[in-house]
């Protein structure tokens, strides 16, 4: 049994766990909207505006932003398939190379909001909150999962390369030898 489709396979099942996990948040907020509260940020590193500026958060994440992360997972499950102990028998190539893609888009985001730093421009688009914990829960909850499946696709990527270039090497060595074979080089 291959261990990377046992890995894909559990990451399949917690990945819905947490879909099932995050649905009464998801409800909760939809029925009992968060309130905003006035916090004060610092401004942006890059700024040239010193002053700190008050902006008004949500107390949590609302009910688009679970469902926003309900979808991502939901997606996940969808875009792990091939690589999952099931879909590894059936996947072709270009599923397993829409899944790379996609996955590696969310990674990226995931890295990008782990490096939002606290300011009032981030916390303007809801990002950058760590100083609430409930928004931090909701981060890192993204984070981790993404780079759960990020890194361990990065290998699957790395070793598709691999096999690859050992299988195309030989006919561009042999298409180049033939070419040049009348000149003797």
């Amino acid at each position: 049994m291959d261990i990377n489709a046992s890995y894909f396979t559990l990451v399949s099942s917690t990945l819905a766990v947490q879909t099932i996990v995050l649905v009464p948040f998801f409800l909760y907020s939809l029925f009992f909207p968060p309130c905003a509260v006035e916090v004060e940020f610092p401004p942006p590193a890059e700024c040239s505006v010193k002053e700190t500026k008050k902006v008004y958060i949500p107390n949590y994440p609302s009910c688009l932003e679970y469902l926003f992360l309900i979808a991502v997972y939901l997606l996940d499950i969808i875009f792990l398939y091939p690589f999952t102990r099931a879909g590894s028998e059936i996947a072709n190539w270009i599923s397993s190379l829409v899944s790379l893609v996609v996955l590696f888009l969310q990674m990226s985001l995931a890295i990008g909001w782990g490096g939002t730093d606290a300011s009032w421009l981030a916390a303007e688009k809801k990002l950058g909150l760590w100083s609430n914990k409930a928004w931090s829960c909701y981060y890192m909850d993204f984070i981790s999962t993404s780079v759960a499946i990020g890194v361990p696709l990065g290998y699957e990527v790395s070793w598709m390369v691999v096999r690859f270039v050992v299988g195309v090497t030989p006919s561009v060595w042999m298409a180049l030898c033939q070419a040049y074979a009348p000149f003797k080089l």
